[in-house]
């Protein structure tokens, strides 16, 4: 499966999350925040290839934040080998 998400649409921490639950199929309980969405992407089961677009646009927006969502997919890239996270500007 590939997923493409647009850093230009994440302009607040709360839309940033309900983005990326939506485009991830989160279940109902999915956190809106960090934590969570560590839990969400380092469990994926099937093979992902997950893409950022607009990465400068996402850090112009959340700042520290967004660098840290960001991490969290490289961090859960070198944990669960289903995923594979590229981002481009």
């Amino acid at each position: 499966m590939r997923i493409l998400l647009d850093g230009d649409l994440m302009k607040t921490k709360e839309e940033a999350h309900e983005y990326i639950g939506q485009i991830l199929k989160a279940p109902d309980h999915y956190g809106h925040n960090l934590d969570a969405l560590w839990d969400l992407v380092s469990t994926i089961s099937s093979p992902i290839e997950i893409r950022l677009i607009n990465k400068e646009k996402l850090i112009d927006y959340l700042g520290y934040y967004g660098e840290h969502l960001i991490l969290v997919f490289e961090d859960a890239m070198d944990e669960n080998v289903n995923i594979s996270f590229t981002s481009e500007d």
